[in-house]
């Protein structure tokens, strides 16, 4: 596996065991989830990293592809049957938006911001999603 600072650019925790807490509001409600890093494979740059999701509605288990040009969910059953569906664009300047179709939703990039929290201090890229989640499971 790669040294820690060859990852360095990328949006999305590569190493196993890393945690991630992500607050979500939307209206008057937010919510609360982390992920932990179970699983990572890298080829020719690219990181397939499996999660495990933990909320208050359970815990589930989630695949995300990795790479300096950006962070997408894998919605298939296994990596090499997926549909990317892309929650982060690094090939878009600031302000501008794109589509997913999977779920019905438009992103937007903003500005990179630093932020302080618990564990120091980090940049973080301003995002934003509109639309609504209906995702349907069989």
């Amino acid at each position: 596996m790669p040294k820690e600072k060859k990852r360095q650019g990328l949006y999305f925790p590569t190493t196993v065991e890393r945690t991630r807490v992500i607050r979500t509001k939307a209206d008057d409600a937010t919510d609360e989830a982390t992920q932990t890093v179970t699983k990572v494979t890298e080829k020719d740059g690219v990181y397939t990293v499996s999660v495990e999701l933990k909320r208050c509605t359970g815990t589930d288990t989630q695949q995300y592809e990795v790479s300096p040009k950006g962070v997408a969910l894998l919605t298939g059953p296994d990596s090499d049957s997926s549909t990317r569906m892309p929650m982060l664009r690094l090939d878009v300047k600031v302000g501008e938006s794109w589509k997913t179709d999977v779920v019905k939703w438009t992103h937007t990039v903003g500005k990179e911001v630093e932020v302080e929290v618990t564990a120091g201090k980090y940049k973080a890229l301003g995002w934003s999603r509109s639309g609504r989640f209906r995702w349907a499971r069989s």
